[in-house]
């Protein structure tokens, strides 16, 4: 994959197919070869990408959370009321 990645750093449609095909596979290849491409602009834009992707998880993750605790704060109000 590591090969794949670089050799189709100015192919987005191929970087795109080896993504979605594989993505675990994909960020792990990519952050091992990241030190070697990050000068290109291709590889800074992927980088932000997978990041993004990471926080957004954990952000979807929180929320989801918070929306059961006030679902069960509105229960309980509910109940005592």
């Amino acid at each position: 994959m590591e090969n794949e990645i670089k050799a189709n750093l100015g192919n987005p449609e191929i970087l795109e197919k080896l993504y979605r095909s594989d993505r675990k596979n994909f960020k792990t290849a990519f952050n091992n070869i990241y030190a070697e491409i990050e000068t290109s602009e291709a590889a800074k834009s992927w980088k932000a990408r997978l990041e993004y992707d990471n926080k957004t998880d954990t952000a979807n993750l929180f929320s989801l959370q918070e929306i059961i605790a006030v679902a069960a704060i509105g229960l309980l109000a509910a109940f005592l009321i």
